[in-house]
């Protein structure tokens, strides 16, 4: 702007020489229009200026990792006047993460326009991206005033992880004592309170599987296939604290673990629970997953949670207070001698302990434990390292 004021002197001091030199009706007539034009021009632009609206949508209701989200700018000018240059002032934050980044968006506004400018912007980590619009500034066609307007409005979107269509298997716990009213649909077991198929004899079946009645009816042996029940007292931890202050990408793979292991006991009809500290609250928050959006209700409190990179000021977990859990599965992308540490602070004695642990390589050194699962999972190969488990 002052560069154009620079300019704009300088015309006009030409056209004062053009006058005095030549002293006539058109030299002061171009003079005179010189000086007049700024004055126009503010009064133009004044207009409008206060003619002008703005509005900001995303058109995306949630997003992926590196897949672009549609930023929508709507301007609506109901003035006769032309606005040739608008520059907004954005900032664009994760709220999971805690960090942010500058941008601006560029448009203009004809004349009576109704108007909407679509941009493309992309968030290589996962969170909730909150769009913000802080201010525009509006210039006028030579670009000899600037008017500022303060807006703040803002728009977010839910950036998810990547889901792998992992097959969950759950180790035999023959400490715990709890009952499960939920039984496989899939896979018969060794529960007689509920059957689970009704087939013909083979050989080797055990006698005390006999369907009689059935069998006298058929005029063969019947053989009752018993339910296998599901635990809904699998409890999975995340933790969300966090060593590195610029490594997200550590995050990443962490709640791709999370999602893709969830999901799976989901999709097996295997109620479970979730758990995980919010360091705002000063408090642990728990959710129990039944079905997938449940499972993404529990990733968008996380996210509002976000991560931290201190201990936490609460000593003891209460999760195990009033409930046992059959399995315990603690996520973590910290070390492997803190995360041990850390799970210490569940009383989880008579639960099947596993730890999903973000690393460098799958083939990092991990402690060889009989009542500890370990599972590496390293970024970029997620896919690899969760495509079959068993917890």
């Amino acid at each position: 702007m002052i560069v154009s004021w620079l300019i704009y002197l300088v015309v006009v001091a030409c056209g004062g020489l053009l006058f005095i030199l030549y002293d006539n009706t058109v030299s002061l007539v171009i003079l005179a229009t010189l000086v007049f034009i700024p004055i126009l021009l503010f009064a133009v632009h004044t207009i409008a200026y206060f003619s002008t609206s703005l509005k900001l949508r995303i058109v995306n209701s949630e997003a992926s990792v590196g897949k672009p989200i549609k930023v929508v700018l709507h301007i609506k000018n109901r003035s006769p006047f032309a606005i040739t240059h608008i520059k907004m002032a954005a900032n664009v934050k994760n709220n999971f993460l805690n960090t942010q980044n500058d941008c601006t968006f560029t448009l203009s506004a004809p004349p009576f326009c109704d108007k909407e400018y679509s941009y493309d912007i992309t968030s290589e980590y996962v969170g909730i991206i909150e769009v913000l619009i802080k201010k525009a500034y509006f210039f006028d066609f030579l670009s000899l005033f600037r008017f500022s307007k303060k807006i703040k409005i803002s728009k977010s979107i839910p950036v998810m992880p990547e889901s792998i269509d992992s097959l969950v298997k759950m180790r035999t716990n023959d400490y715990f004592s709890g009952e499960s009213q939920i039984f496989s649909n899939g896979k018969a077991g060794d529960d007689p309170s509920e059957i689970f198929n009704i087939r013909e004899y083979k050989e080797g079946d055990k006698l005390n599987k006999v369907h009689w009645k059935l069998s006298s009816k058929a005029d063969k042996y019947m053989i009752k296939e018993f339910s296998l029940p599901l635990s809904d007292n699998v409890f999975l931890f995340v933790d969300l604290k966090q060593n590195a202050f610029d490594d997200f990408f550590y995050v990443n793979s962490l709640m791709c673990a999370f999602v893709s292991i969830s999901s799976s006991l989901a999709k097996q009809n295997i109620s479970h629970y979730t758990g995980w500290y919010n360091h705002q609250k000063n408090d642990y928050e728990i959710a129990k997953i039944d079905n997938i959006p449940q499972l993404y209700e529990a990733l968008s409190k996380m996210y509002l949670s976000g991560i931290f990179f201190e201990n936490e000021n609460i000593d003891k977990c209460e999760f195990f207070e009033n409930k046992s859990y059959s399995h315990t599965v603690f996520m973590s992308t910290i070390s492997v001698e803190e995360t041990e540490n850390r799970i210490n602070i569940f009383d989880i004695d008579y639960s099947k302990k596993s730890i999903v642990l973000v690393t460098d390589s799958a083939e990092s050194q991990l402690p060889s434990e009989d009542d500890i699962e370990f599972i590496p999972v390293v970024p970029d190969f997620e896919d690899k390292c969760l495509c079959d488990i068993t917890l």
